[in-house]
């Protein structure tokens, strides 16, 4: 689990965040997933900007993220080491299904497992 796949950055407001990123910063757009994601042409890593959807996260942050081929089997192996999940099980996304924990600092972390 060294490889980070998506830099994330959760916002209020879709719309003006995406404005921010495009008009003001010269972002373009490479994909959306509904109405809330918006994925920005970005060479290396995947970036994405999200509008916080319910409860999570409860303020806007930037997360990373790292894949797994296996999320259960990876949560099972960071549980026996000590993390603690924000969600008890994986959480579904439209590429996938995903799950959240923070560092020590509470910094924001997500594993994620895509689709075939």
């Amino acid at each position: 689990m060294t490889q980070i796949c998506v830099v994330g950055v959760y916002v209020r407001d879709i719309k003006a965040a995406r404005q921010f990123y495009c008009d003001k910063l010269g972002f373009e757009v490479a994909a959306e997933y509904g109405d809330c994601i918006v994925q920005l042409k970005n060479e290396g890593v995947v970036f994405v900007v999200e509008e916080i959807q319910g409860d999570f996260p409860q303020e806007p942050c930037v997360v990373i993220a790292t894949p797994t081929d296996d999320i259960e089997k990876e949560m099972a192996r960071l549980r026996k080491l000590g993390v603690t999940f924000i969600h008890d099980t994986p959480q579904p996304f439209p590429e996938g299904v995903f799950t959240a924990y923070r560092d020590p600092s509470g910094n924001l972390l997500e594993l994620l497992e895509f689709k075939e």
